[in-house]
């Protein structure tokens, strides 16, 4: 994966502008490069997987950038100032406007003599490193969950979402060293960045793998080495290419989509003052469903990889074993 230096505003600016797919048509045929004209900032989304095998969710409040008010993963962008990376590093030219690296002139990252806070030999060690470093960063921000009970992120895949112009996202599962109730209760004390949310959910990781095999056509109980052979990989890819977009360029057409049950849904304790919003009203007791259209685009595609990553394990228990914490909540 080559990376350059973008920023959330170039990002508004393009991917999630209403001319988006204007400006990937644009550099198709102008500069055979669909990214050329978007800001393209790599995403990150965390599965938050609990001891008790459920994972975590938050409801995006209305004062974010993308999928406001949605059921979502925590997900977020990486800091490249926090591995030392800074745009002289990625740019030929002398004179390039502030914060902006249009895709066709970017190289492999590398570092000034000058450059001390990142030599070159570290370069792109920095940025791997940083790309982790985030997914823990975001869940502790967004979820107020503590850092030491948390695994080490597993990347499951990379998605490519075309409702906000192909922008491209990593996919992780972050294991936590507690159960969903003890999630809740982390972040009922209130996050460092409560606005983002206003209320955690939590379901079954096992319903995820069945959203994927009932959104693919397969019965509940026909799981036999679908992710490993050649056809069955073959269906998840094609599973995951459904729920991401489109085939043609420069257009949107879902396939189809995820449904998830058995979800579980807690309001945040957040204060307007602090949140800039009133917390949503207590959800109705008991377990809910989530139809697509609540569910964020992009949360959809990381959890079609997320079951692939549990099938190739053998189930849900055997990625649990796999990725396992060793402190506890």
């Amino acid at each position: 994966m080559r990376l350059g230096l973008s920023s959330y505003r170039m990002f508004q600016g393009t991917n999630a502008a209403p001319c988006a797919l204007e400006l990937v048509n644009y550099g198709i045929g102008s500069h055979s490069d669909p990214g050329a004209c978007m800001g393209n900032a790599l995403g990150i989304g965390m599965a938050v997987l609990c001891t008790d095998g459920r994972l975590l969710f938050i409801r995006r409040s209305q004062h974010v950038g993308e999928a406001r008010g949605l059921v979502d993963l925590i997900g977020g962008h990486s800091e490249p100032s926090a591995a030392g990376l800074a745009p002289a590093m990625l740019l030929d030219d002398d004179e390039v406007p502030e914060g902006w690296a249009p895709s066709p002139r970017l190289r492999p990252l590398h570092a000034p003599a000058a450059a001390e806070a990142c030599p070159p030999a570290s370069a792109n060690a920095a940025a791997r490193r940083e790309l982790f470093a985030s997914a823990l960063d975001e869940v502790v921000e967004e979820m107020n969950l503590p850092r030491d009970a948390l695994g080490p992120p597993l990347l499951l895949g990379t998605s490519c979402n075309f409702t906000t112009g192909g922008r491209v996202a990593l996919a992780f599962v972050v294991p936590f060293a507690g159960s969903a109730d003890d999630a809740v209760r982390q972040y009922r004390e209130v996050p460092a960045e409560a606005f983002e949310s206003t209320a955690m959910l939590h379901l079954p990781a096992q319903e995820v793998l069945d959203a994927v095999q009932r959104a693919g056509g397969r019965e509940a109980d026909d799981t036999a080495g679908w992710a490993t052979t050649a056809d069955g990989a073959g269906r998840a890819s094609e599973v995951a290419e459904a729920i991401v977009g489109a085939a043609e360029p420069g257009t949107w057409r879902p396939v189809f989509e995820l449904a998830l049950h058995g979800a579980v849904e807690t309001p945040s304790a957040c204060p307007a003052g602090d949140s800039g919003e009133v917390a949503d009203a207590a959800p109705a007791p008991g377990p809910k469903s989530l139809q697509p259209s609540q569910i964020a685009p992009a949360c959809m595609a990381a959890l079609v990889l997320f079951a692939l990553a549990a099938e190739a394990h053998g189930g849900v228990d055997g990625l649990q074993a796999a990725i396992r914490p060793t402190s506890s909540a």
